[in-house]
């Protein structure tokens, strides 16, 4: 770990100090001289650990220490073999930030067979809400592991902590320089038998629109040629810069140009078409200014786009699109409250008028999910139609598997939407999240679904940091300590070799309380709650087990609750839901045609043959989708299907 100080007055950089356990920072006697001529304030250094330092983690590390874990060394194993054999193969969907254009065109010409890539981010997070003081993370995570491990095993960079904006281009340069290491001498790890080295590369980051321009050096997304993606000059629009439509397309920015910008105003001072400067990422070695800027539809989409266009609807008295008078406020509020949601939603359905309060989850579901049928009737069609391509064209770049004609029919609503926009509501409404839309499908071609490289998972980091915090001093270091104690203890509990008692000891500071009522019958699928056993059967359940099975058990155990794929399934029989409800299913996957579990059933032994437990689990109604019964009839498949 390593201090490294900046003036407080002019944020110039002081200088050093690299230690393995922060409780050696007090050990810092030398007084530090700002260099800048114009300030030169002699600071101590032990008065600037209360704030006005940030601190850089050794990135080697941490990803060696993850390198030890099996799970994840036999993960990344599997992965970068995948990666590799179809690395010239033109993708028939998009499944993850590895299927994306400029991971494969990085993987063939930069990296080897080993070698690995982190997307990164750098956000702020408030530490309190009465102060101004404020915490800079930089996180990354690696590519190549699969999606869960991914974010579960995430690096911390950086840590930046002080009152206003940090000094982005220190702050970077930072921690650049040890990713230039990284990139020509990497991790040392055991894949199988062999031991391989694996360079570390920075494919992409993704972050909202001020931290991106401090990272890019670039002008505010509120200035001219705020685009970092096109020349687009933006328009004043009421004492504010709009993206308007143009005549003709503003012209895409490159590599090229922006390095041509980039040499020009070496010699003179100001901005060049949005450019201020070199990026304090240039001495990075891998990543894309251009194609690896993710489009975070986190901040983009969901806190920028869809607030503005509820918020236009609920507040523009007098417009044909108003719809937030006290009787229409009542109507959506009837439908919103009503709504049950499935288990796997984070965040339950909060009254509109709450909508200042409303977290990214919260404004995910009203978009995807929510927004159609409780404006529907109420918000005009064309209005509806308008938000609704937004609608369609996201849920497209969040699927699991995106096709490439996916992709296409999203770009042309987008572009529908960004156009219909003006026409709807004028130019004032053109902000630049709305001239995003426009970009967004060329990231998901290059990075993948907008899920793979979203903020979500970095906003967690930075909740978790945050809660490290219990007292008003020593902030930073707080966290440091405690984030170092957890890693270490993590990586004891997950590399073994320890004794029971710490084993519990983890486990009762970590993991969540264990059900008391589950039985795994198979990989994946869980009964929970009590059994019943029932040995009579209606005259619909029998005709139904004939149908599956080819006749009636003579037992069969009832259950309420199931959890298969990692999802959760409620039955009827579960009474306890409230405000929730999991029993609804599609059969076939995305088809129209919806059931009500009645019921989960595990088959016992049929007539004339032996009970094991193996028959049992065989003979399970596994799926779902497959086994509920609803009304007076049943569906049911056989676990094989």
């Amino acid at each position: 770990m390593t201090f490294h100080f900046y003036c407080t007055d002019c944020k110039d950089y002081l200088g050093k100090y690299e230690s393995h356990l922060t409780k050696n920072f007090d050990k810092t006697n030398s007084n530090l001289t700002c260099p800048n001529l114009n300030c030169q304030i002699v600071h101590d250094p032990n008065s600037l650990k209360e704030g006005n330092f940030f601190a850089t983690l050794s990135i080697s590390y941490q990803i060696s220490a993850l390198l030890e874990l099996e799970l994840v060394r036999d993960a990344l194993s599997v992965s970068l073999k995948k990666i590799n054999d179809s690395l010239f193969d033109v993708p028939e969907k998009l499944s993850d930030i590895t299927d994306g254009e400029l991971y494969k065109e990085k993987r063939r010409h930069l990296f080897e067979e080993f070698d690995i890539s982190l997307t990164g981010n750098t956000d702020e997070s408030p530490v309190f809400k009465s102060s101004r003081a404020s915490m800079w993370l930089i996180q990354e995570v690696i590519n190549e592991l699969p999606p869960q491990l991914r974010w579960a095993h995430g690096i911390v960079g950086g840590l930046w902590f002080g009152k206003g904006h940090p000094n982005m281009k220190l702050f970077i340069e930072a921690y650049v320089n040890e990713l230039q290491e990284l990139s020509t001498q990497g991790v040392f790890w055991k894949h199988g038998n062999t031991n391989v080295e694996s360079r570390v590369f920075t494919l992409c980051g993704g972050f909202d629109s001020p931290a991106r321009c401090a990272v890019q050096n670039m002008v505010q997304f509120n200035g001219y040629f705020g685009c970092p993606w096109c020349l687009h000059p933006g328009v004043l629009v009421e004492d504010t810069v709009k993206y308007v439509t143009l005549e003709d397309e503003p012209e895409l920015r490159t590599e090229e140009t922006i390095k041509v910008m980039e040499d020009v105003l070496k010699m003179k001072k100001g901005n060049l078409k949005g450019i201020k400067g070199s990026s304090p990422m240039i001495l990075a070695k891998g990543p894309d200014f251009l194609r690896g800027i993710c489009h975070d539809y986190m901040h983009a989409v969901l806190l920028g786009v869809t607030r503005q266009l509820t918020d236009i609807y609920l507040t523009s008295v007098g417009e044909q699109f108003y719809v937030g008078t006290p009787n229409h406020v009542r109507r959506i509020d009837s439908r919103l409250l009503s709504i049950k949601p499935p288990h796997s939603f984070t965040r339950l359905p909060r009254s509109i008028a709450d909508r200042i309060f409303w977290k990214a989850n919260e404004w995910k579901t009203w978009l995807l999910y929510y927004a159609a049928p409780c404006l529907s009737g109420i918000l005009p069609d064309k209005f509806l139609r308008h938000f609704s391509l937004l609608s369609s064209s996201v849920f497209l770049l969040l699927q699991d598997l995106i096709l490439p004609e996916d992709t296409d029919k999203a770009e042309e609503m987008l572009t529908e939407f960004v156009i219909q926009t003006e026409i709807f509501f004028g130019s004032a409404a053109m902000t630049f999240n709305i001239h995003q839309m426009l970009h967004i499908a060329s990231s998901v071609r290059d990075l993948g679904p907008l899920w793979a490289h979203s903020a979500f998972v970095f906003e967690g980091g930075n909740g978790k940091m945050l809660n490290l915090v219990t007292a008003a001093k020593a902030v930073p270091l707080q966290v440091l300590n405690r984030f170092c104690l957890e890693k270490k203890l993590e990586h004891l509990f997950n590399n073994g070799n320890n004794s029971d008692k710490f084993y519990t000891f983890y486990k009762t500071l970590h993991c969540k309380s264990t059900l008391k009522n589950c039985r795994t019958v198979d990989l994946g699928l869980h009964l929970l709650g009590k059994e019943k056993v029932k040995s009579t059967f209606y005259e619909t359940e029998e005709r139904a087990y004939i149908t599956a099975v080819g006749g009636v058990p003579e037992t069969v155990s009832e259950y309420s609750r199931i959890i298969y794929n990692s999802r959760m399934y409620h039955s009827e029989l579960y009474t306890r839901a409230g405000k929730t409800d999991n029993t609804v299913v599609s059969i076939s996957g995305g088809s129209s045609e919806f059931v009500k579990i009645t019921k989960f059933v595990l088959l016992g032994p049929m007539p004339g043959t032996i009970d094991s437990s193996a028959n049992r689990a065989h003979r399970l109604l596994a799926s779902p989708c497959k086994t509920a019964m609803c009304g007076s009839e049943a569906a049911f498949s056989s676990a094989s299907d």
